[in-house]
C-alpha cells in the first residue's frame, strides 16, 4: 500500500483543476457551515479537538473559517471547502469512492497538494487508513466492538523516520460518545474531545 500510496501522491500533485471538474459534475448539493459538522473518517472532528458546527441556512458573505460540503445525490461527500481570513481562498479537498477504497486528496489556498489519504472500507465502516503528505506519512488502524468504534492504532512518520505513535480511545456513555483520548507509550494521556 506504501508504494500504491507514494505513486498516487505523485499522480494527483498537480490535479487540482482536473479533480475540480470531475467532482463539480458530480455535486447535486452544497450545504455550508459555520464549523465541521459531518464526519467522513469516524468522528473525525472530535479527534481534533473540533466543536461541532451548524448548518448555515444560506451562503455567508464571510467565508473564514466557514466549511462548504458539496454532496451527490445520494449524500455522498464529493468536496469541502474550507474558508479562510482572505475572501473566496479555500483549502479544497476532493472525494473519490472506488469500492472498497474512499480516496481524499486535499490541495492548499494556492491549489498545491498537501496530503493524499487513502481508506480501506469494509461493511460500510473505515478499518485502514494511509496518509502521505509533503512533510511526512501516517497509518491508521480501526478497532470496533460490533458497530462502535473502540479505538484507532496511530503510527506517524517525518521523512523516513518513525515518530511517536498513540492509541486514540473512544469512551462511550451507552451509545453517546463521551470522551476521545490520545493514549502515547510512555503513558501520557491527551483529551481530545468530552462531551459536556
Amino acid at each position: 500500500m506504501i508504494m500504491d500510496l507514494l505513486q498516487e501522491f505523485k499522480f494527483e500533485s498537480n490535479r487540482f483543476d482536473s479533480n475540480l471538474a470531475i467532482v463539480s459534475a458530480k455535486a447535486m448539493k452544497e450545504i455550508w457551515t459555520s464549523g465541521p459538522v459531518f464526519n467522513v473518517d469516524p468522528f473525525d472532528y472530535e479527534r481534533n479537538g473540533f466543536k461541532k458546527g451548524t448548518i448555515l441556512k444560506k451562503s455567508p458573505s464571510n467565508t473564514n473559517k466557514k466549511l462548504c460540503y458539496f454532496l451527490t445525490g445520494s449524500e455522498h461527500i464529493v468536496m469541502i471547502k474550507t474558508g479562510i481570513e482572505i475572501p473566496e481562498h479555500y483549502y479544497t479537498e476532493f472525494f473519490f469512492y472506488n469500492n472498497p477504497f474512499l480516496k481524499s486528496v486535499l490541495y492548499g489556498t494556492d491549489r498545491e497538494m498537501i496530503n493524499i489519504k487513502i481508506r480501506e472500507v469494509e461493511d460500510g465502516r473505515i478499518t485502514k487508513l494511509f496518509m502521505k503528505a509533503t512533510l511526512g506519512s501516517r497509518e491508521e488502524k480501526y478497532y470496533y466492538d460490533d458497530r462502535k468504534l473502540v479505538s484507532i492504532n496511530v503510527k506517524q512518520w517525518e521523512g523516513e523516520v518513525e515518530k511517536t505513535g498513540f492509541n486514540a480511545l473512544f469512551i462511550y456513555n451507552g451509545d453517546e460518545l463521551d470522551e476521545v483520548v490520545n493514549v502515547y507509550s510512555n503513558g501520557y494521556r491527551d483529551m481530545k474531545y468530552k462531551r459536556k
